[in-house]
């Protein structure tokens, strides 16, 4: 993984062999190339018309369901699909506590993950018998 700044090429006048302690003259062209991440501005203007997820499926994952309805609309998604399962009352599991989530049919996410606004999200909660 590239670190901010970091130099990935070095050429000179379009040859990327140098000789260790050889001496050039001050006319050649020589260029640098280093790694320089994009800006958040840089990321949005490459994905027109798209929003990103607050949080990966694996962090809904447990939690309030009205919470996170409230977090996806928040962040711009207009397509939210609820379900209700129905289960026995267990030690780990919680009233209301999601049990799968999807966007756009889509299980496994990170957080910052693209997406249309009107992608359906489907979240499955846990509810008592």
């Amino acid at each position: 993984m590239l670190k901010e700044g970091q130099v990935t090429k070095i050429t000179k006048d379009n040859e990327e062999e140098f000789n260790i302690g050889e001496w050039y003259s001050s006319d050649r062209k020589i260029i640098i190339t280093y790694y320089q991440p994009l800006s958040d501005d840089e990321i949005a203007a490459l994905h027109p018309n798209e929003i990103r997820v607050p949080d990966s499926s694996k962090k809904f994952i447990g939690r309030n369901f009205e919470e996170v309805v409230v977090e996806l609309q928040d962040a711009g998604f207009t397509e939210i699909i609820i379900d209700e399962q129905k289960v026995k009352k267990g030690i780990f599991t919680k009233e209301n506590s999601i049990s799968k989530i999807t966007i756009a049919g889509v299980n496994q996410f990170e957080r910052g993950t693209w997406f249309k606004p009107d992608s359906i999200v489907r979240i499955t909660y846990n509810s008592f018998i």
